[in-house]
């Protein structure tokens, strides 16, 4: 019933991820049911409007800071040669690496917690002997871990292209939208949203920081457990439209 009422559609976010999670159910012998696309289309459209607007927020911020350096300028380049608007294609969308890598710096130094927490499926070692047993919860704080990453603190999207050893030798040390069985079912839609909103964006509008906010990431308190890159402090951004 269910593959009598899914018709693809050429580049059709849902449909992709509706038969992706239907061959990897089939592949362990397991039932595709009413319920799981329900869930599937939730999963996709709720929780990826909270990343996408949180997300695409500091990628302004970041691509407004870094406008006069390399950043600014190959972000800039992807999203001028955009083709017009009603003529973007899945394609071109996918062929934007350096805005990609931003989103997923923007994720890992942005991301609203500062850890991730994990089921320990069997036991965990650890050094001196020691080990995490099985049931248990492992937290982790990945994202700005100095062992994982060189310079943590740095906004450097290069770390996510290759051929950067830093990422290259092991490549779950990033986890922008999770890996393994269950991956973000949301990331095709969420990075789509994103690169649409920054392509029609750059062309309707001119942006600037506004000076009050200059220095709006020393605002950012960094030892809360919820809303880590909130801004304890309002960021204010000049928008104006561009001259036809």
């Amino acid at each position: 019933m269910i593959e009598n009422n899914i018709e693809p559609v050429d580049g059709d976010i849902i449909y992709e991820t509706v038969k992706y999670a239907k061959e990897e159910l089939e592949k362990r012998g397991q039932i595709f049911t009413p319920r799981l696309v329900a869930f599937l289309t939730f999963s996709t459209f709720v929780p990826a409007q909270v990343n996408t607007y949180t997300t695409a927020a500091f990628m302004i911020l970041e691509w407004i800071r870094h406008e006069h350096d390399e950043i600014g300028q190959r972000m800039k380049e992807e999203i001028d040669h955009a083709p017009p608007k009603g003529e973007i294609t899945t394609e071109y969308l996918n062929s934007m690496e350096y805005v990609q890598a931003c989103i997923y710096e923007v994720i890992r130094i942005r991301t609203d917690s500062p850890v991730s927490f994990r089921l320990a499926g069997q036991p965990v070692p650890l050094s001196n002997e020691k080990f995490i047993p099985e049931g248990n919860i492992v937290a982790s704080p990945l994202t700005r871990a100095e062992e994982l990453y060189c310079n943590p603190e740095k906004f450097d999207p290069d770390r996510h292209l290759t051929p950067r050893e830093e990422m290259k030798a092991d490549p779950y040390r990033a986890l922008p939208f999770g890996r393994g069985r269950h991956p973000c079912t949301g990331e095709r839609y969420v990075k789509m949203q994103i690169k649409m909103f920054l392509i029609q964006l750059s062309k309707m509008c001119k942006m600037e920081l506004m000076p009050e906010s200059n220095n709006f990431e020393a605002t950012i308190n960094k030892k809360q457990l919820a809303g880590l890159s909130r801004p304890t402090k309002p960021v204010y951004i000049k928008i104006s439209k561009r001259e036809s």
